[in-house]
This record gives structure tokens, C-alpha cells and sequence, in this order.
């Protein structure tokens, strides 16, 4: 390795004679132990960078704040463990996840159930487990979740995953918020105010907030700016046209990080 540059390693990465080692585990070991291919993660780089983003978000926002984990990312049963006992919520994305999360001991009122084109039996589990918010991706499933907590007797807290249609600069493969994306409600059709008012009407279910996500891997703070401010806009047309408060805006993450020497990463 001609140049090592820590930035782009775990905490505890080291390069010296003996290579590459992590928490003072060369890469040798690890391979004549586990094989190959083999993913490892860091506890110090994990911790660290979960403490940060919490510290920071309470120091910048003078709110009530909680930082979750994306499960889509890695997630195993000591992993869920460990993000339970650094503080952060969990955000799943499928009746596994969920799974994963329940058997891990999370708290599932922390936990929130994302992704698109949710079949009936994967949210029925979820209402089950009392899993504590459920991002609506789409009207049909917003319909379904109705007719299925239509007898609750508390009803399900919701968010509504709403498309901004904002462009962001990072991979075709990667970008999830623009208008002609399949994730979200877009605001530009009316489709998400649609979805809104029909949460609204529904007994069984209290629509709580927005989210939006536009992407991973984004370097520029400008679009998620104007993303937000999208978010905001739709908030106060729905106070003004039916009286809703907005109680959580979930911005979405997808910051960058850096895989060469060269990339900057954004600031928290």
C-alpha cells in the first residue's frame, strides 16, 4: 500500500510491516480465521460516529432529535444490539429487518418501517409489534394501512415519504428524489397533499410527519436544503388547508463519504 491515508479507514486502522490491521487484528488473521470475502465493522469507528451525530444534532437544533440507523446499510442481531445501546433508533425496511430488530431486543416504538410497495402481511407484523412509525411510500399502501387499522383503538403513528423532485448530484442509481422517481409522494402531482388528507380522514392512523430522502453519497448541502424547504411548504399548505401540525420532519440522510483521497466530506 503505497499511501495510507486514515481518513478513509476505521478508526482503528494501522498499516506497517505487518500490513493491515484493525483493533490490532491484522487482516491476516482475519482472513486465515473467517476467509474470504469478509466484511468488517469497526465498534470504535461505529461508536464514535454515532456519538457524533448525536452530540451535533443536539448542539445545532434546539429541538427534541433522534438519529437512526439505516438497517438496508449492514444489520445482524449484535449490530441491532450495539445501535440499541449507543442510543439511536433503527430504520428497517423489511419484515426481516424487523425481524432482526425484535430478536436483537430493540425497543420497537424506536424502530420505523420504510420501503416501497409493502406487502399486507409485512404491515399487518409491523402493527403487531407495535413498531413505532411507518413511512407511507405510496396511496395504495396508505389504503391498505386504513383498512387494516381501521378498528384500532390507538391509532398507528405515520409518515408520509413525500418526493420533493430535487435533483441531487451523485449516481443515476442512487438518486431517489426526483419527480420521476418510484420512491414517494410527490408534492408537484398533489398527490402527497392527496395522501395527507386522506391520512387525515383515517380513525386508525395519526399522520405525525414528512420525510424525504434524495439520494446517498451527496457532497453538496444545496439540495437538501431545498428539500427541506419543500418539506416546510407542504407542512404549512396542509395546516392552512386542514388544520395539521407538523410534530417530526425526517430530513432523510444519504450524506457522502469518502472513498478516495481526494473526496471531501461534508460536515455534520
Amino acid at each position: 500500500m503505497q499511501h495510507f491515508d486514515a481518513r478513509l479507514w476505521p478508526e482503528t486502522a494501522r498499516y506497517d510491516a505487518d500490513g493491515l490491521s484493525i483493533a490490532g487484528i491484522t487482516a491476516t488473521q482475519l482472513v486465515r480465521e473467517y476467509g474470504t470475502p469478509l466484511y468488517v465493522l469497526d465498534a470504535q469507528t461505529l461508536t464514535a460516529t454515532a456519538t457524533r451525530f448525536r452530540a451535533t444534532l443536539q448542539t445545532a437544533y434546539p429541538g427534541a432529535s433522534s438519529v437512526h440507523y439505516a438497517g438496508k446499510a449492514l444489520l445482524n442481531v449484535p449490530l441491532a444490539q450495539m445501535i440499541t445501546r449507543l442510543g439511536l433508533g433503527l430504520d428497517c425496511v423489511s419484515l426481516g429487518e424487523l425481524a432482526v430488530a425484535r430478536r436483537a431486543g430493540a425497543d420497537l416504538s424506536h424502530v420505523h418501517l420504510h420501503g416501497n410497495a409493502k406487502p399486507r402481511h409485512e404491515l399487518q407484523q409491523a402493527l403487531a409489534w407495535g413498531v413505532g412509525r411507518i413511512i407511507v411510500d405510496s396511496l395504495d399502501e396508505l389504503q391498505l394501512l386504513r383498512d387494516l387499522t381501521q378498528h384500532r383503538a390507538t391509532p398507528q403513528p405515520i409518515l408520509l415519504r413525500v418526493n420533493p423532485g430535487v435533483d441531487v448530484h451523485t449516481h443515476a442509481h442512487i438518486q431517489t428524489g426526483q419527480l420521476d422517481s418510484k420512491f414517494g409522494l410527490p408534492i408537484a402531482t398533489g398527490m402527497a397533499e392527496t395522501a395527507a388528507a386522506l391520512a387525515l380522514r383515517s380513525p386508525g392512523l395519526r399522520l405525525v410527519g414528512l420525510h424525504a430522502h434524495l439520494g446517498s453519497q451527496i457532497a453538496a448541502f444545496a439540495p437538501l436544503q431545498v428539500g427541506i424547504a419543500r418539506l416546510m411548504e407542504l407542512a404549512a399548505l396542509l395546516r392552512d388547508r386542514y388544520g395539521w401540525t407538523l410534530e417530526e420532519l425526517s430530513p432523510g440522510g444519504g450524506l457522502a463519504v469518502p472513498y478516495r483521497s481526494e473526496d471531501a466530506a461534508p460536515r455534520i
